[in-house]
């Protein structure tokens, strides 16, 4: 893939340091779900009954695997001028670089892009083992930099719902419309995915999209990224699930 300039990041310690996501609290403390940046690069291969496709070549009406095993369909899949989320970079995860051979290809994604973390740390530290992590909160690990875009253009997958969905062979989340994704994806891409919705995005004020699963902040994220450094022997990915048959039509 090409359109990026890495920038090699210099580590103090085990895990560099950026600025946090930040998500706003709602009236009385509570924390509501945000939008995030969940967008892929061009030449990302999705999950889907009929093996790994390209995802700018999904279109609505198509299904992706997700990483339970079901399959979903494809709701709306537009492009972004600029892949960034909030920042002028992005993370670059090198094949390989998270263990079992994961991703398969290298990927890019926006800074606080979930990442699926499984692991007992994580249910020692949040009370369930499965979380989704900014991918920022993973840059310092060996093969895990930030990477300039330049030309690259950025793709929003929606699906029915939010969902982990495996890109490049990780398990990564989908677009999840929350309350400033308008801001985020721009007004004509805002009308187009409120066309390609069934119902309402909010009710009463609130996203109607139920998270896939708990979602960190970048904060408890490094904590829980410094804490598996400490403990090479309990992986991030759990790779379990990830590979499935490919679907084959029977005729006749």
């Amino acid at each position: 893939m090409t359109g990026f300039d890495v920038l090699q990041t210099p580590v103090t310690g085990q895990v560099a340091t950026f600025l946090a996501v930040h998500q706003a609290e709602a009236t009385g403390g509570e924390r509501l779900p945000s939008s995030r940046q969940a967008c892929f690069a061009p030449g990302t291969m999705i999950a889907t009954p009929l093996g790994a496709r390209a995802i700018e070549d999904l279109r609505a009406g198509d299904l992706v695997r997700t990483v339970e095993g079901r399959y979903v369909a494809v709701l709306w899949v537009a492009p972004r001028d600029a892949m960034h989320g909030g920042a002028d970079t992005v993370v670059r995860i090198e094949k390989g670089a998270l263990g079992q051979g994961l991703p398969t290809a290298t990927l890019y994604l926006a800074p606080d892009h979930g990442v699926r973390i499984t692991s007992r740390i994580a249910e020692q530290m949040f009370g369930q083992d499965e979380v989704l992590v900014p991918a920022e909160s993973l840059v310092g690990q060996p093969g895990i930099t930030r990477a300039r875009p330049q030309d690259g253009q950025a793709i929003h997958l929606l699906l029915e719902g939010h969902h982990v969905v495996i890109a490049n062979g990780l398990p990564v989340e989908s677009l999840f419309v929350g309350k400033d994704t308008r801001a985020r994806i721009g007004r004509t891409n805002w009308k187009a995915l409120r066309a390609a919705l069934p119902r309402e995005p909010f009710v009463n004020g609130r996203p109607r999209m139920t998270p896939a699963r708990l979602r960190t902040d970048l904060k408890r994220a490094r904590r829980l990224i410094e804490r598996h450094l400490r403990n090479p022997r309990c992986t991030l990915i759990d790779a379990k699930g990830l590979q499935a048959p490919v679907l084959r039509l029977v005729t006749g």
